[in-house]
């Protein structure tokens, strides 16, 4: 009869968590577009895996120009995060203690954000790029963008598609529209300033 001889130890030295690589948080390449814009409001950023949900709606805040003035959740797969749940309940959790890695599965099926309810703004947020380290990614910064951000006397998406078809109109004064509506007559709609955004993102820490 043969004996087969198993290695026990050989077993418990390759299943040893001590001797396994440690597995690393990845960074991400996030496009953040505003929804139902056209032309289209878009803004790319690298994000540190390691931050908050909490911490990437100030980000957001900065990208667009919003003043975080009003209530933000973000929708991820089927669970909502918002900053007043305080944990897990139901389909809630909450943005403070979520970080960004640990939705990695879930980002390829729904990331939105919702700012203001459902009469203000909503993002959809795409994965782009996955870096494998985010060491690489010592901080949040953008990369890329186009268009400026809606000003913030405009409430919502359909009043600024509004604006801006007046203003593609052959027959307007663009100062008095735009004065009118509370807006500085400097407004360019095609600008974008990443390098100002980042500024004011550095000024976060």
């Amino acid at each position: 009869m043969t004996v087969i001889k198993h290695d026990f130890q050989r077993k418990r030295q390759s299943t040893d968590p001590a001797e396994k690589e440690k597995k690393k948080i990845p960074g991400f390449q996030l496009r953040i577009e505003l929804s139902y814009s056209s032309p289209p409001i878009w803004r790319t950023v690298n994000l540190p895996g390691t931050l908050s949900l909490a911490t990437f709606h100030t980000i957001i805040q900065h990208c667009f120009g919003w003043q975080d003035e009003a209530t933000y959740r973000f929708l991820v797969g089927k669970i909502f995060y918002s900053p007043e749940q305080t944990g897990v309940t139901g389909s809630s959790r909450s943005s403070s203690a979520t970080k960004l890695h640990e939705l990695e599965k879930q980002m390829g099926f729904i990331f939105s954000y919702l700012y203001d309810g459902g009469c203000g703004w909503e993002c959809e947020i795409t994965l782009e790029h996955l870096f494998p380290d985010t060491a690489e990614i010592p901080h949040p910064i953008i990369v890329d963008g186009e268009r400026a951000c809606p000003p913030p006397v405009i409430e919502d998406i359909h009043e600024y598609q509004e604006l801006l078809g007046t203003l593609a109109g052959t027959e307007i004064n663009r100062d008095r529209v735009l004065t009118k509506s509370g807006i500085s007559p400097s407004f360019d709609p095609a600008s974008f300033d990443a390098a100002a955004i980042n500024n004011s993102i550095r000024e976060m820490s």
